[in-house]
């Protein structure tokens, strides 16, 4: 008890531990208050219910109701009584320790009463917000312990009789001081309130907070015009003559006021202006004139200061729009294009610059050319469009190493049959960096080379059908087209009149031609015709024979025997002809006698005969 309120040292000394050896723990329970082992055995003034606390550390507690120790009133630490017991009763309680930490034992309760302290808080005090004022008293003396709690105010020292507290608020807050006798561990408390002179502190603006360089500025901000005094300042630093109750800001920083009134500092909150600087916008083009679909470079070279984030708009006459710091862009047509770069600094502050870009056409380079045949004479013909250009220059490479620069070309002749490739290079004026090439493929094919059939004989005033090779080509053209009923067919017929020499251009599916020549002979001497030999392979030519009658009246039999003298064909018309069969099927190789009986114009009947070789 005489150490209450003091400071003190304890200390502890093993002798069973070496350094590095062991540890130990001092243990030490220090009750709140003075007035025994067994706390709130004293009752205070004006209390109607006690509540006993047995020291901690024991595995038991039994409480009993008198020294008899008959009746138990609880095991547990604490004994609740109410109403509060009468002064002098004794209450005992039995301790158990843990196994092996000592012995039973039993303390007693014996109960008592005291008187609760004053406390005092003070008077109740009107002052300005933030202004600390005196609380409670001092010096105060021993043997109390002081506890100030408040809402929302400021206490310099909360555990003190007379500590210093103030009202940072409009609003009155009070303060509370809990005063406790360390030992009886009565207290009582009391409550003193803290009343403020409110400066009116609003603060508005009319206007915008955010500005960028060079816009008209209208914004104002206003203060009660009802204090007695103002001093305007941006960020820490007063502004030198603002003290009205209006504030135009000129520069960037937070706003706000130090006001007097009712004899009273206080100051408003901080809102912030800002005048932000625009961006300086410029770009550079590695040329401001280029071909259609070459590259525009431009490079963004545009800068704040202070530095801050930037965002780039580039937007283009053809309404497209990028959002990158630098741009490739070229043009699919010419003309002249504006790019205008917008930039937009974090503050919102943007400024544009703009210029123009020059786009010259370019040709587009494009030929065609027909099946190539070896030897034959070709044309490559010229497609470019050059699409306006005021100047184009050609290159041709016709791949068999000749060239032209030509924008019609000379004609070509290819002398081997073989893959080539021609190349055409175009290039327009302005757009040297980017000529049009096309490059194109093509076999040059083999002509197959002309024949000249076997010769035709036909009796004048017959028809007889003439036939060109079929192996070759699928286009036939007979020249010249007389005494022919067609002349764009592989087996026209052939009316004899006089004697013809035919060329016949065959194309093939290449439309390489071969001239293959055929001789007609007409039969013009009187008498009787048969062709020596035939071939009935079903090729179109020769596949069958039949007699000329050269100015003779009529035939009445022809007639085909075979070398055993058995007959193999006969007939009575002028018109059928034998093709090689008997009985529907081929007859051998080899020599066959044929007979014509017929009537000449002396209405005579005669008798020719002779040999025919059939050949397949």
């Amino acid at each position: 008890t005489p150490y209450a309120g003091h400071t003190i040292r304890l200390e502890f000394v093993t002798n069973d531990c070496t350094k590095g050896g062991h540890f130990g723990y001092a243990y030490i329970d220090v009750a709140a208050f003075c007035n025994g082992a067994i706390i709130g055995s004293t009752v205070c003034q004006g209390e109607t219910t006690a509540t006993l606390k047995a020291p901690f550390g024991f595995a038991e507690y039994h409480w009993y109701s008198d020294n008899t120790y008959t009746t138990e009133l609880s095991n547990e630490i604490s004994l609740f009584l109410d109403p509060a017991p009468l002064v002098g009763s004794v209450y005992p309680v039995v301790v158990v320790p843990y196994d092996g930490f000592g012995c039973r034992d039993t303390l007693f309760a014996t109960i008592s009463t005291a008187a609760k302290p004053t406390s005092i808080a003070g008077p109740d005090q009107n002052v300005c917000k933030n202004v600390p004022v005196q609380l409670g008293f001092t010096p105060a003396p021993p043997g109390f312990l002081y506890e100030w709690t408040t809402e929302g105010g400021v206490i310099s020292n909360p555990d003190i009789s007379g500590p210093m507290g103030s009202n940072p608020t409009n609003d009155p807050i009070n303060f509370i001081v809990t005063t406790t006798d360390l030992l009886t561990g009565c207290f009582s408390k009391d409550t003193m309130q803290i009343i403020t002179k409110a400066v009116d502190t609003t603060i508005t603006f009319t206007g915008q907070l955010a500005y960028c360089d060079g816009e008209p500025i209208t914004t104002q901000f206003n203060v009660n015009p009802a204090v007695s005094s103002v001093q305007w300042y941006q960020d820490t630093n007063p502004v030198g003559g603002a003290v009205s109750p209006v504030f135009s800001p000129t520069a960037t920083g937070s706003v706000w006021a130090r006001l007097t009134q009712f004899g009273c500092d206080d100051i408003t909150r901080e809102i912030p202006f800002r005048i932000s600087p625009l961006p300086s916008v410029s770009f550079t083009a590695n040329n401001d004139t280029q071909c259609v679909k070459s590259n525009f470079i431009l490079t963004n070279t545009s800068t704040i200061t202070p530095s801050e984030a930037l965002t780039y708009n580039w937007k283009f006459s053809d309404n497209t729009t990028v959002h990158t710091t630098d741009i490739t862009r070229s043009f699919d047509s010419p003309g002249t294009y504006t790019v205008s770069l917008e930039v937009v600094s974090s503050n919102q502050c943007k400024d544009e610059s703009t210029a123009s870009l020059y786009v010259l056409p370019n040709a587009m380079a494009n030929f065609s050319l027909d099946t190539v045949c070896v030897g034959r004479v070709m044309q490559f013909r010229n497609q470019t469009d050059e699409n306006g250009s005021p100047q184009v220059s050609y290159h041709w490479d016709f791949g068999n190493a000749t060239t032209d620069e030509n924008a019609t070309p000379s004609p070509v002749v290819y002398n081997e049959p073989k893959l080539y490739t021609a190349t055409l290079t175009v290039t327009a004026l302005g757009c040297e960096a980017v000529p049009q090439k096309v490059v194109k493929t093509f076999i040059a094919h083999n002509t197959e080379p002309g024949i000249r059939y076997r010769d035709v004989t036909v009796a004048e005033g017959y028809s007889e059908y003439i036939a060109a090779r079929d192996t070759i080509g699928t286009t036939y053209a007979w020249s010249p087209g007389t005494q022919l009923n067609a002349i764009s067919i592989s087996r026209p017929l052939f009316t004899a009149v006089n004697d013809q020499r035919y060329l016949i251009r065959i194309s093939d599916q290449f439309t390489c031609v071969t001239v293959d020549t055929l001789q007609v002979l007409v039969l013009k001497k009187k008498g009787v015709y048969m062709p020596t030999a035939f071939t009935p392979n079903h090729d179109g030519r020769n596949d069958v024979i039949r007699p000329y009658l050269v100015q003779m009246k009529s035939l009445k039999r022809f007639t085909i025997f075979n070398r055993n003298g058995n007959m193999v064909f006969s007939s009575t018309r002028p018109e059928e002809a034998w093709d090689g069969t008997y009985r529907g099927k081929p007859v051998d190789n080899g020599v066959y006698v044929w007979m014509v009986e017929y009537v000449d114009t002396d209405n005579k009947t005669l008798m020719e005969k002779g040999t025919v070789t059939v050949i397949r």
